[in-house]
């Protein structure tokens, strides 16, 4: 936890979808204090699922740029998020996306969304869920080098 004597380990989770991951981190004895999503329908579902207070429906990288302002007060503050986890979209590089789309780009974007965070909020840790091409193509080379922090790392290969 951030603060001494908090109970447990706060959580921002962006890209939350219906909110399968804020559940684990429910059951493994996290607070997901913050989900961000933007669709409607998984927004709705993850409302259910960790509570009509957590949950932000709006665009990540809106999401990010309001915190940073410190324009909401519900937002979290630099030095409030013990963990910080995104699953962000990864159909710009599906090998079932064969002819590409209008919004790849967009899609493929992302992965800088997650790592603004995890400069703004400094969190102490963080997980990042993604197609393993996407990673290499699109972000190994600013994963090297993201961050001033010696305890962030690429943990884990699948």
């Amino acid at each position: 936890p951030t603060k001494l004597g908090k109970a447990k380990p706060t959580v921002l989770e962006l890209f939350a979808g219906a909110g399968g991951m804020s559940l684990g981190f429910k059951n493994a004895g996290f607070d997901t204090k913050w989900a961000v999503e933007k669709n409607r329908h998984a927004a709705r579902t993850l409302r259910a699922n960790i509570g009509q207070n957590s949950v932000m429906q709006e665009c990540v990288r809106g999401f990010i740029k309001r915190s940073v302002e410190g324009v909401i007060d519900a937002y979290p503050k630099k030095g409030e998020v013990d963990h910080i986890h995104a699953s962000p979209p990864c159909q710009g590089v599906s090998s079932a996306n064969r002819f590409g789309s209008a919004n790849d780009d967009d899609y493929n974007s992302r992965s800088l969304d997650f790592l603004n965070a995890v400069r703004h909020f400094t969190p102490k840790t963080c997980t990042y869920e993604t197609d393993m091409v996407h990673l290499m193509a699109r972000t190994i080379s600013i994963l090297n080098n993201p961050i001033s922090y010696p305890h962030f790392t690429l943990s884990q290969i699948r």
